[in-house]
């Protein structure tokens, strides 16, 4: 391609050619400047050669003049430019001290910090900002290279989760692997957990309610440093009487934080109280079973025979005031 310029009563014609075999194709592009026709103020004033090029540099913020000294520029700023221009050389000063007390230099240049902090202000007075920055305050750059992406899990990586934590959380995946898919030669332990009746259902939830507003995790230690602990608000002792009977073994803490063994005991609490109802014969059949239920509870199994064989006369209290016939009045007649 070829461009050629002729003048035409001094105004500049452009004509512009290609040579295609066979033909020859001619392009005329009109003069800018027309003869005769009012010149506008600004930008495409009929004294300029390169209006093109500043329109261009309008539009794309680009420029190929030779910037005015540093002194000079600084000089023309008005007092608006000049409020925003020192905020930000605080501001921009301020984070790259933070950047070299923590790592002894700055990661960025002061051209991609403004641009980072302000990504609106005027490009003339971003670069007068950057200049005086980098005449007032030198720094030295290390810019870190982008990771490349290496697989590794975000759980995985030490920067976030130290190796010791990550060395628990794995012990305890495979405590549950091994416990889901046991080997081949180890029998697999079968624990059934109890069925309860529908009326102990609703016994115990209320009892449960009563005891510990239904909270698993709920403990109460009283003065003499008894605890009682779980949803039912069971003691060691009472805990002990279930070991013994079904050989297990745990600490009151691993009763707490275990629903399920919570729920194996209750089951077994209740069938325990009615096989002592139940040893009471004609004398416990004439009270309320859910009534007398409570009371075993808060009283022991001794307590629940005194007070029938008493007819009411033996009527201890907890710890927190409640009588063994306060709590036969609350659940009697419960279905």
């Amino acid at each position: 391609m070829k461009q050629i310029s002729v003048n035409r009563n001094t105004h500049p014609i452009n004509l512009k050619y290609t040579v295609m075999q066979p033909q020859l194709y001619l392009v005329h592009i009109r003069n800018l400047n027309m003869t005769n026709a009012r010149q506008p103020s600004g930008l495409m004033q009929s004294d300029s050669t390169d209006n093109i090029s500043k329109m261009k540099d309008a539009i794309f913020g680009t420029s190929s003049q030779i910037p005015k000294p540093l002194n000079e520029r600084l000089g023309a700023l008005t007092e608006i430019e000049r409020g925003i221009f020192e905020m930000y050389a605080r501001f921009a000063l301020m984070m790259m001290k933070l950047q070299y007390e923590q790592y002894g230099h700055s990661k960025e240049s002061y051209n991609t910090l403004i641009s980072r902090i302000n990504r609106g202000m005027q490009p003339e007075l971003k670069s007068t900002l950057v200049d005086l920055l980098e005449t007032i305050a030198p720094i030295e750059v290390r810019e870190e290279p982008k990771a490349k992406p290496n697989g590794m899990s975000f759980y995985s990586n030490p920067k976030f989760f130290s190796e010791d934590l990550q060395q628990k959380v794995n012990d305890r995946i495979e405590e549950f692997k091994a416990a889901a898919k046991p080997d081949d030669d180890t029998p697999i332990p079968f624990v059934r957990r109890p069925t309860q009746e529908p009326e102990q259902l609703t016994f115990l939830n209320k009892l449960a309610q009563s005891e510990s507003s239904g909270r698993s995790d709920a403990e109460i230690t009283l003065d003499d440093g008894r605890r009682f602990v779980g949803k039912l608000q069971f003691g060691e002792a009472r805990l002990k009487d279930y070991q013994d009977e079904t050989g297990t073994s745990f600490s009151q803490d691993e009763f707490k934080n275990n629903l399920d063994l919570q729920e194996r005991v209750a089951a077994w609490h209740i069938k325990d109280l009615d096989k002592a109802i139940d040893a009471l014969g004609e004398e416990g059949k004439a009270y309320d079973r859910n009534g007398l239920r409570a009371v075993g509870h808060i009283s022991g199994k001794t307590g629940l025979r005194k007070f029938v064989e008493s007819k009411g006369g033996y009527n201890p209290s907890d710890a927190l005031g409640t009588s063994a016939q306060d709590y036969y009045d609350k659940f009697s007649g419960e279905a």
